[in-house]
């Protein structure tokens, strides 16, 4: 859990927090060695700008002892595409939205995966699939955005932040105002 709330920085290495998490899946390990939590907690630990071949290591190793993990599936997902492997990637967040489509960081990441390598209505439809299970959920409203604007549907953006349209919880009138304002630029 520690691995999670780490910043995906060059800085966090060392640092209390970061040891901590190395040292807790270390010995979840050390308990058991094909601990999939633990191998993607060593994954995800990994420098954002470095250690690209341990993070795989560590995911390659946790997909071997749960293959249909959702966080699993997810971290490699994310992984391989932090290491610029975005074909690769693609699958992973494809097999775990099948598998489980929470949260939906991963089907906005899988999304994202899809408009990278052009296939825009594919992204769209995946997240206006899944976005009514979050809609209350403002990470999710701004991912959405985010995904809509990078397929170039304003239409989506529009409606999202016209007067009339219910935001959620999290989210304040003031920053969809902004978000509108942008839309005209």
């Amino acid at each position: 859990a520690r691995a999670n709330i780490l910043p995906l920085d060059r800085d966090a290495v060392g640092e209390p927090l970061h040891r901590g998490a190395v040292e807790a899946a270390r010995r979840a390990l050390a308990l058991d060695a094909g601990n999939a939590e633990a191998l993607i907690a060593l994954a995800l630990v990994q420098p954002a700008f470095g250690g690209h071949a341990e993070k795989i290591k560590f995911i390659d190793e946790a997909l071997e002892f749960a293959p249909n993990n959702p966080m699993v599936l997810g971290t490699a997902g994310v992984g391989m595409h932090m290491v610029g492997r975005n074909r690769d990637a693609t699958p992973f967040f494809r097999h775990c939205v099948e598998v489980d489509p929470f949260p939906y960081w991963v089907v906005a990441s899988y999304a994202g995966c899809l408009i990278l390598e052009g296939r825009k209505d594919e992204a769209i439809e995946i997240i206006e699939r899944e976005y009514p299970r979050h809609a209350d959920e403002a990470n999710a409203w701004l991912m959405r955005w985010n995904i809509a604007g990078l397929a170039g549907r304003t239409d989506i953006t529009s409606a999202m932040v016209a007067p009339d349209a219910v935001l959620p919880q999290g989210l304040s009138q003031h920053a969809a105002e902004r978000l509108r304002r942008s839309l005209a630029m």
